[in-house]
């Protein structure tokens, strides 16, 4: 679609509009309105939505829906209704599909469920998007791979299995990194560190903090 090639929002966002205004068919119309959602635009989530959990509806238009929802998710200041994209996620996560619907869709999946601390939807969202990275990589043409590498889903993917990081895993150091030029902000930044050690390590959130008694 005209909207993926676009650099600038403005004439992604238009390219997208004009698109859903055309189309009638529902794997089209769901395409256009994820395109959409993932540039920030309000869009019928009900109708939508509805439409991606017909059986009838092709694999890649649902999984590019339900990745542009979980998308919206995370740009939020806080997640609302997470459940509802990680549940439809996990159940297309073996769909026959395109290797960049399913990767780019699952890739979002896993790190809003590690925003929201499900540890296990964060380990089978990454396993699923990683297999269809690599596998997306060992089918492109040579002359395609650095530019399939610098995909945020595929590099996600590949650090992860050189150095056994999950994709989550990686956006939350990323995120600490960032929060520690933040000084006036460090309450924050101690509950996102204890956050990712819950996540990462499966334990109970009372042994990763203790209780400061107060001095005699």
């Amino acid at each position: 679609m005209l909207s993926d090639a676009s650099e600038r929002d403005a004439d992604a966002l238009a390219h997208a509009e004009r698109a859903l205004g055309l189309l009638e068919v529902d794997d089209d119309a769901l395409r256009a309105a994820a395109r959409l959602q993932l540039r920030g635009a309000e869009v019928d989530l009900v109708r939508f939505d509805a439409s991606a959990r017909r059986e009838d509806v092709s694999p890649d238009a649902r999984l590019e829906w339900w990745g542009a929802r979980a998308a919206r998710e995370l740009r939020a200041r806080e997640c609302v209704r997470a459940e509802v994209p990680i549940a439809a996620l996990n159940a297309l996560s073996s769909a026959r599909a395109s290797l960049s619907a399913r990767g780019r869709s699952l890739y979002f999946g896993a790190l809003l469920a590690a925003r929201v601390s499900d540890a296990d939807a964060a380990r089978r969202l990454s396993a699923a998007a990683g297999d269809a990275a690599r596998e997306f990589l060992r089918r492109i043409p040579t002359e395609l791979t650095t530019s399939a590498r610098a995909l945020d889903w595929v590099r996600a993917a590949e650090i992860g299995a050189d150095s056994g990081i999950l994709p989550e895993q990686i956006a939350d150091v990323e995120a600490l990194v960032r929060g520690l030029s933040q000084r006036d902000r460090l309450r924050p930044l101690l509950r996102q560190v204890v956050d990712a050690l819950v996540l990462w390590t499966g334990v109970e959130r009372g042994l990763c903090c203790c209780e400061r008694r107060a001095e005699s």
